[in-house]
């Protein structure tokens, strides 16, 4: 078997044409162990061939994941493989048939390499198989999520981190299974396509309508729901889309639309769902060690929070000028899993109750943090407060049934 750490782009498809064919049908397949990772990029070459058709081949860049069963020592490690997609077979081909689907980069692909007599071949007769699409989208919503594939991280943030705070005790943990994070925040349109309600004080019926007169606020995160309302919101959105609710809610006490108060109950299953404090950290940082997963310091250009005070010539005053209210969804740059507003804009409820001790004994694979408490996490800060309560690791703490114009969410779903 084939592992390839160095090749270019220039000098991967130089490999491409028509070696790719040469394999009998008869011959005997290697029984290469099967290899597991997540799709990079993907480069093509195009060939002509007779009758106006087009053989294309391709180099897809895999980076091998974290998979016990698999190839968890190999993790983090580059292969290249070699795969075709043809109108008709080329000249001169007697094996199986080109494959018909080309993986996507952010996709879950399995694999295995052909040791003889070219490199870098498939040898599954789709080439790479895809185990997991690198984003899904709610049938009833048009709602994205992004794969965030298993992996480890240190979770909380080192002593000398400008801002940290005491219970940040950092701790290595896994996450031992892949599962789909929202791409964006949930919105007020899809808050209100499932739910039926506009509670966002930053709406045209809100409580801060004055704030954004004169602006159309659909693609801007819903605000002001309860940690309850978000559960109930998963719910429904998995009843929707045909799937089975993760949660039970009993005993449902509203006030107005707000619901205050439920007795919650986990069902567990492949339903939407809040994320664990960890999975909502780990996909932050999206592989970084920073403050934020774009550095150690923000701009009016990174994320929608309120400006840190500096001092100047003429006294101190703001670093940036601040936008005062929610923004839509994806105005900042994404982190490098393609994840938006994962700092200011709303804080995000987790699943997780808080513990200020929770860290120092956590679970070193997939914690859910303490069995009961009186307060919900929130991660992610927001645009009512400074930079520094929006790191990768800073958390905030509310009572589930409060409903601020500063808090919303996003979900996540265990395929």
């Amino acid at each position: 078997m084939r592992l390839c750490f160095s090749f270019t782009c220039l000098g991967l498809l130089a490999l491409l044409p028509s070696a790719a064919g040469q394999q009998s049908a008869n011959a005997p397949v290697p029984q290469t162990p099967a290899l597991f990772g997540r799709v990079e990029r993907v480069y093509s070459k195009e060939q002509r061939l007779p009758r106006d058709q087009v053989d294309t081949h391709y180099v897809v860049e895999v980076k091998l994941t974290d998979d016990a069963a698999r190839n968890r020592e190999l993790a983090g490690q580059t292969v290249f493989i070699k795969t075709w997609q043809a109108t008709q077979r080329p000249r001169g081909w007697a094996g199986v048939r080109g494959q018909n689907k080309i993986p996507q980069a952010g996709d879950l692909a399995e694999f295995q390499l052909v040791d003889n007599p070219g490199p870098l071949e498939a040898v599954f007769p789709e080439g790479v198989k895809v185990v997991l699409p690198g984003t899904m989208v709610s049938d009833s919503t048009g709602m994205e999520l992004t794969l965030i594939d298993a992996g480890e991280f240190k979770m909380g943030s080192p002593a000398n981190e400008a801002g940290r705070k005491p219970h940040e005790f950092q701790h290595p943990v896994r996450i031992t299974k892949p599962f789909y994070l929202g791409t964006y925040e949930v919105t007020q349109f899809e808050y209100r396509l499932v739910m039926r309600t506009r509670p966002s004080a930053f709406s045209i019926s809100g409580s801060s309508k004055a704030k954004i007169q004169g602006k159309v606020t659909d693609r801007c995160p819903v605000d002001s729901v309860s940690w309850f309302d978000a559960v109930e919101f998963c719910n429904r959105l998995s009843m929707k889309d045909g799937l089975e609710p993760y949660y039970k809610l009993t005993d449902a006490e509203r006030e107005g639309d707000t619901l205050v108060n439920a007795s919650v109950t986990v069902l567990g299953g492949d339903g939407y769902r809040l994320p664990t404090e960890a999975e909502w950290e780990f996909a932050c940082r999206a592989g970084t060690t920073t403050r934020f997963h774009y550095g150690t310091r923000g701009s009016a250009d990174t994320s929608n929070v309120k400006a840190p005070f500096v001092s100047g010539g003429y006294g101190t005053g703001p670093s940036w000028k601040e936008l005062g209210y929610t923004a839509k969804v994806g105005s900042y740059p994404p982190n490098a899993w393609g994840l938006y507003d994962m700092h200011g804009n709303v804080a995000e409820w987790c699943q997780d109750w808080y513990d200020k001790d929770s860290y120092s004994h956590s679970p070193p694979e997939d914690p859910q943090g303490p069995e009961t408490g009186t307060h919900k996490v929130l991660r992610g800060g927001n645009w009512l407060m400074e930079d520094v309560n929006s790191r990768s690791a800073a958390s905030l703490l509310h009572l589930p049934r409060e409903a601020k114009f500063n808090v919303g969410f996003r979900v996540a779903r265990t395929p």
